[in-house]
């Protein structure tokens, strides 16, 4: 484990709404979604500013979730100089959120398990917006036809493989 080259300087909540429902459908998560704004400071291009919102409503059926949930934290981080400037955006965009969202799964759970549901705990997310780019496989090797007496016959000779490619 070592320290991330994102520090969060500072956070806060600036909208907090979680709604037991009176008439839910308990078997429905409902549907989450999130909003990211980033900002970069206009002096310093490694002072960023994060806002996330989070909420959770009903899903495309219309069923109702056991809490309907609008919650805006906003965060400010810095970004460290060991950082290339062309990784700087993406790793406050990818990290900042998903720093971001822990504190609000925190204060989702806790406020949930004072009502008269079930306390919510919110799924694990990522806000990486594209999957990442693998490498192509090597080729596999092709087969090479060697009959079984070549194979046991002794031979100080370097041998010659040749492919067989039809």
């Amino acid at each position: 484990m070592h320290p991330s080259p994102l520090h969060l300087e500072h956070y806060f909540f600036t909208r907090i709404s979680v709604e037991a429902a009176p008439h839910t459908d308990k078997t429905s998560p409902g549907t989450l979604t999130g909003r990211v704004n980033c900002a970069c400071h206009k002096e310093d291009p490694r002072r960023w500013m994060v806002t996330l919102t989070v909420q959770q409503k009903e899903d495309s059926e219309k069923k109702v979730p056991s809490y309907l949930v609008d919650i805006e934290i906003c965060g400010f981080f810095n970004v460290d100089n060991s950082i290339a400037d062309n990784r700087v955006e993406p790793i406050v965009k990818a990290n900042g959120p998903a720093v971001l969202f822990g504190s609000v799964r925190e204060i989702v759970a806790l406020l949930t398990g004072r009502g008269p549901h079930p306390a919510v705990q919110l799924p694990s997310v990522t806000f990486i917006d594209e999957p990442p780019t693998l490498p192509k496989p090597a080729p596999k090797p092709r087969a090479i036809n060697v009959s079984s007496k070549e194979c046991l016959r002794p031979t100080t000779k370097r041998a010659r493989i040749v492919p067989n490619v039809p």
